[in-house]
């Protein structure tokens, strides 16, 4: 027995780490083996090893079953490797090689209608496939230093036997947990890619199908239905996810369950496993082959090993898994108004951003803004899992898509959504709870009277997050070779507001732009780089002409529509959480306006200063014979120091827009590099737009860290809001 449980690491020296991860391999703890024959004992009673033909069709080094006696039992695995290094667990029953999810259970009865075995692609980026050739999905080991692989037998008679008589079968299994669809650089792009997603993409479970333990499920299944078993258990180690509901699941569940009905199980962190990750959960489930409902909810105890005797397992909680379908889902929800829209901008008359101040640099059109846009919602996915770091307000449409246009006809919607996802998201476990979706408010609650309050709260809240609110005013940002003004259809202040800040705090390049006629939704597109027409400069040249023209401007201010939030607010009553935020933001504001104006003069001075490096560098001295009369001296102190600051030097703008458009020829445009000051640990870009009078909640954000500004009471009322809305979206089952 002692030999049995250190199996694992005999056989880890000769597989290779980067195959079994990449795979999703990992070998059953002996602890947790035996948690799932306790549950099969409480379920079937002691003598189901006697009763039941056992089969582990991914048996690795025989974890699963080692230490019991079976009256029948067979065990299978693509590695012969492993076959050999527990040759002796249980070898009076057949252990064999067997691909699963490729090879046929009799090799005159191939998978119907597929192709013949061998062609289909390797994934692109897995390990070196050795000793044993088959799919793509094999469990990737490296070429053994050792003696060769003894042959090992096909399928057993006496299995077809036991299956051809219809004898109560168990699948005992730990399949791997491998998907295609990971988004991150590791993508296991064509790790799917079997006979049995073949099949499954027929039956149109191709989204389940990505996932190699679904496989496994839907193998076992066809087995079930081609011999026309009647008394058939799974015990399953697998992700949850399939137990969650959505698009991916619906059409796979709602077949598996035709046949199956859910049992029992429990839940525990993948760390249990040796040389796993902690951020995920890892569920043990039992089914049984009987017609029954499906259930809406699945409850999972908590467990986990001991610290103190790490050989006993204890409970410390339960996890309840909601069941729902796409329809009920939040992020359907949002796109219900807008649906059949199709009246989309063209793709040239406005920038796609990575974040509130990188454009991205991807040619794709994969997110389109549709006409009217306020801006655009990155919500990817519909579960917590997603929504730290997928969750998102944009200006103008996000690069990687993933979302919904941001419209009047659901911009109610939107706002619940964001917030409501981050006020969900936990600060630890994610673990545990991280697959659990988000459902939309029920017809009741949205005609309850606390339902107006809480679209007002989500909408304060999404407006200052400091997770996801990048939405921000740009001026004369740069993509894809044109200049764009981005206006801020989510600024919560008047114009009459800024206007007097500006004015108090002689700020005249914000008061400039308080006074430009932008009010038209969408980007402004304000021409080419470097061109000679001055539309394609759009920079202010700052002088005491343009000074004196801001501070006595006479703009008609109806003319000028206020931005779509303030619109709203100005119609809205907050409630008391609301409001302290709502409060404590304009105090931000108030305060950081002189070091905001600082901040912004110093980064043109240094943006200026190295367009003009570069053109003395590549044009001879271009700026060297700029005329006195085309530069403009003035000084001034910042706060943060108190002193005497460097000389800003103004360039013309044809001067700079030409220097910019050269950096940008070559990929070393300043407006590439954020720029840092003095001493100052901070690192500010241009592209920020500081001078912008409906500049986000992320350009402030920015000027209070790298002004050491506190914002300890904003951030109590903030967690005060989200707190609120948190207790609600819980009370009304939204999550």
């Amino acid at each position: 027995m002692t030999n049995t449980y250190r199996m694992p690491h005999a056989a880890e020296l000769f597989t290779s780490h980067d195959a079994r991860r990449f795979s999703g391999d990992f070998w059953t703890p002996p602890v947790w083996a035996q948690r799932a024959h306790a549950m099969l004992d409480d379920e079937l009673g002691n003598n189901w090893r006697d009763n039941y033909a056992v089969w582990d069709p991914a048996c690795g080094t025989k974890n699963l079953t080692a230490g019991h006696t079976y009256r029948e039992l067979y065990l299978s695995t693509i590695l012969a490797e492993e076959l050999r290094l527990s040759s002796h667990i249980n070898r009076e029953h057949p252990a064999f090689c067997f691909d699963f999810l490729n090879d046929s259970l009799h090799p005159d009865h191939p998978f119907p209608g597929h192709e013949p075995f061998g062609n289909y692609p390797q994934p692109t980026n897995a390990p070196a496939i050795q000793p044993y050739p088959l799919s793509n999905t094999t469990h990737h080991t490296a070429k053994p230093t050792h003696a060769p692989v003894p042959p090992y037998p096909g399928v057993p008679q006496q299995l077809l036997t036991s299956l051809s008589t219809q004898e109560p079968f168990l699948f005992l299994m730990n399949p791997p947990y491998g998907t295609a669809t990971n988004n991150n650089p590791t993508s296991k792009t064509g790790i799917a890619h079997t006979r049995i997603n073949r099949i499954m993409a027929d039956k149109r479970l191709n989204k389940a199908a990505h996932q190699l333990y679904a496989q496994f499920l839907y193998r076992v299944l066809m087995i079930v239905r081609d011999y026309r078993l009647h008394n058939t258990v799974i015990a399953l180690f697998s992700s949850d996810r399939f137990l969650c509901g959505g698009s991916t699941w619906e059409a796979f569940m709602h077949d598996f369950l035709q046949d199956f009905s859910f049992m029992q199980g429990c839940y525990f962190n993948a760390a249990q496993f040796s040389d796993v990750s902690n951020r995920w959960g890892i569920a043990l489930t039992i089914w049984k082959q009987q017609a029954g409902t499906s259930p809406s909810e699945i409850i999972l105890p908590l467990e986990r090993t001991r610290h103190d005797n790490p050989a006993i397992i204890e409970r410390f909680g339960q996890r309840v898994i909601r069941r729902g379908t796409q329809r009920e889902f939040l992020s359907t929800w949002i796109r219900d108004p807008i649906k059949h829209r199709r009246d989309y901008l063209p793709a040239t008359t406005y920038p796609r951003m990575s974040n509130a101040f990188k454009v991205n640099t991807s040619r794709s059109s994969r997110c389109r803004l549709l006409k009217g846009s306020l801006g655009y919602a990155h919500t990817n996915a519909n579960d917590i899992e997603h929504s730290g770091k997928e969750v998102g307000l944009y200006s103008t449409a996000f690069g990687s898509a993933h979302g919904v246009c941001v419209l009047p006809e659901n911009f109610d919607r939107v706002v619940v959504n964001f917030a409501v996802r981050k006020a969900c998201y936990p600060t630890r476990d994610l673990w545990i709870c991280g697959h659990d979706n988000f459902y939309r408010p029920t017809q009741s609650v949205q005609q309850g009277n606390a339902w107006h309050e809480f679209v007002n709260d989500c909408l304060i809240m999404s407006l200052c997050s400091a997770s996801g609110s990048h939405q921000s005013a740009l001026r004369d940002l740069i993509y894809m070779g044109c200049r764009y003004d981005v206006p801020n259809e989510w600024f919560y202040f008047s114009r009459a507001k800024l206007r007097s800040l500006a004015e108090q705090y002689e700020f005249w390049e914000l008061l400039d732009d308080v006074n430009r006629a932008d009010g038209a939704n969408g980007a402004r597109v304000a021409g080419k780089p470097g061109s000679a027409d001055p539309s394609g400069a759009v920079k202010t040249v700052w002088n005491d002409e343009s000074e004196d023209a801001a501070k006595n401007s006479a703009h008609n201010e109806e003319s000028l529509p206020e931005r779509y939030v303030y619109q709203r607010l100005c119609h809205t009553t907050l409630s008391h959480c609301s409001q302290d935020v709502y409060h404590e933001l304009l105090s931000l504001y108030s305060i950081v306006m002189p070091y905001r104006r600082d901040f912004y003069r110093q980064s043109q001075l240094l943006y200026t200063s190295r367009s003009a490096r570069y053109m003395m560098h590549t044009k001879g001295n271009t700026l060297c014979t700029t005329s006195a009369a085309s530069m403009h001296t003035r000084h001034f102190t910042t706060p943060h120091t108190q002193a005497k600051a460097p000389t800003v030097s103004r360039i013309s703008a044809a001067t700079l827009a030409s220097a910019t458009h050269a950096q940008q020829a070559q990929g070393t445009a300043p407006c590439q590099e954020p720029l840092t000051f003095g001493d100052v640990p901070i690192h500010l870009h241009p592209s920020t737009s500081l001078h912008a009078w409906d500049a986000g909640f992320r350009q402030i954000l920015l000027c209070t860290r790298a002004a050491g500004i506190s914002t300890k009471d904003f951030d109590n009322a903030f967690s005060r809001l989200k707190e609120s809305i948190a207790i609600r979206a819980r009370q009304w089952k939204m999550l």
